[in-house]
């Protein structure tokens, strides 16, 4: 069951990352990622199976333990009571030693108790001796049981404040799907490669500024364009919201007269490209890097390639 949990968890949990918009991953560290995907997620593979199981031994012995109290007094579920455990060590220790010491005694005067027929008044003194101190060990036991069970409680209240930050991981919000079969652009799109900006609105969170307020602007197609402005003023929004890494809070962009907001994002993402500033060389080979999804043959990665000496 434990197996089967956590694996529907990591399931759940990677789907939820690999739909994540790309703002998520601006606003998230990943060390933090890695570490709820590694560390947390070993909670739950490891320590919720044993915390269940505690649970429900703790469980079974609770209820044999108040069955087997039932049937022989009813009397224990009224009066029960349990004192400091640094008490009933104490006087554990007062009850143990008349036993041991009447033990003693007995079995140096056996010859002269049988002598005197007094095996009886004996033998009940000393089952006298032993409910006394049997009391104290099951009052002893009894506060341990009483630790124990609040401290896993304590112990299964830590598991699941570790493993609440994984849920949230679990309920990202998606981004929007990658084909819209209701706007798919022609295959020729774009042909020309037009941006029209119409009082887009951009803002990276739900509650934040905007940091794109009401822009209104035109880029001709073949021509060569630089943004200039001081830090925060705008400019990653702007190649944010060409790339629909956020989503515009209101307005449109049009490339050749198709906004981009309706249309599926793969069919948009194919057709546009970008050079980061801070390159990333993925596992694999050079042409894995330089063309992921295969579209493309052999000898036309090598002709770009050669092109680039």
């Amino acid at each position: 069951m434990g197996l089967k949990a956590s694996k529907a968890f990591f399931s759940g949990f990677m789907n939820s990352i690999f739909k994540a918009p790309m703002i998520f991953f601006d606003s998230t560290p990943v060390g933090r990622i890695l570490t709820r995907a590694s560390s947390d997620l070993s909670v739950l593979d490891f320590n919720i199976p044993f915390s269940i199981l505690f649970v429900v031994a703790a469980g079974v012995e609770l209820l044999v333990t108040i069955g087997i109290m039932t049937l022989v007094t009813r009397r224990v579920l009224i009066e029960y009571y349990i004192a400091t455990a640094r008490e009933l060590i104490r006087i554990s220790g007062t009850t143990k030693a008349p036993v041991m010491n009447y033990t003693a005694e007995t079995s140096l005067g056996v010859v002269t108790i049988r002598a005197f027929n007094m095996v009886d008044s004996f033998f009940q003194n000393y089952l006298k001796l032993v409910d006394t101190d049997a009391v104290l060990f099951f009052h002893s036991n009894g506060v341990m049981e009483w630790v124990v069970l609040r401290i896993e409680a304590i112990q299964n209240v830590t598991i699941h404040r570790c493993s609440s930050p994984c849920f949230k991981f679990m309920n990202i919000p998606p981004e929007p799907p990658s084909i819209v079969e209701d706007n798919k652009p022609p295959s020729s799109w774009p042909s020309k490669g037009s941006i029209e900006l119409k009082e887009l609105k951009i803002r990276y969170r739900p509650n934040a500024p905007l940091v794109l307020k009401g822009i209104t602007c035109t880029f001709n197609e073949g021509t060569k364009v630089g943004v200039v402005g001081r830090t925060g003023s705008g400019k990653r929004a702007l190649i944010s919201a060409l790339f629909r890494l956020v989503e515009p809070v209101s307005g449109r962009i049009l490339i050749d007269q198709l906004d981009i907001c309706s249309m599926g994002l793969k069919d948009l993402r194919l057709k546009l490209s970008i050079i980061p500033q801070e390159p990333t060389h993925f596992r694999g080979s050079v042409r894995t890097n330089l063309d992921p999804l295969g579209l493309y043959a052999d000898d036309e990665i090598w002709k770009v390639n050669q092109s680039t000496l």
